[in-house]
């Protein structure tokens, strides 16, 4: 069975384009209501996104049917080509993943202190994996906790 490849690209999103004119009506509703700078990070990360879509099936950036599918994950509101996405971001930095298959996701976070990360773990690790968590020094949390949620996603 061959696998298919998958593009990854990783984009600073203080300094990567911010176009709404390359984004759909409803992307640029949205990025009104964010402050900054959620907004322009925002705005760079969907320009990204729909340049590459772009590139690759041709068209207008803005034109591209973009839905929500049935977790709230964007996805391609056509089934050809088949062409699968995954954007995550966490603070600057975005990571966008497409690849020639039915899904592909990505995830991204930063090493930052978190507030409750006991009720976080709670929230998105199952059982055996936050009692592995559970068990580190307190210092090594946090980084841990990160890594398998990441992984999780």
């Amino acid at each position: 069975m061959a696998s298919a490849a998958v593009e990854l690209h990783l984009l600073d999103l203080d300094r990567a384009p911010a176009e709404p004119a390359a984004l759909a009506p409803a992307e640029r509703e949205r990025a009104r209501t964010l402050a900054e700078p959620a907004r322009r990070r925002f705005l760079a990360g969907r320009t990204a996104l729909r340049r590459l879509l772009a590139q690759h099936l041709g068209g207008r950036p803005e034109a591209l049917p973009i839905a929500l599918g049935p977790h709230g994950k964007p996805v391609l509101a056509t089934a050809r080509p088949r062409l699968a996405f995954s954007l995550a971001h966490s603070g600057r930095w975005a990571l966008l993943a497409l690849a020639e298959l039915d899904t592909v996701g990505v995830d991204l976070e930063r090493l930052r202190p978190l507030d409750d990360p006991d009720g976080l773990a709670r929230l998105v690790l199952p059982d055996a994996e936050r009692r592995t968590v559970a068990l580190l020094p307190p210092a090594l949390r946090t980084r841990a906790l990160l890594r398998a949620w990441v992984r999780e996603e």
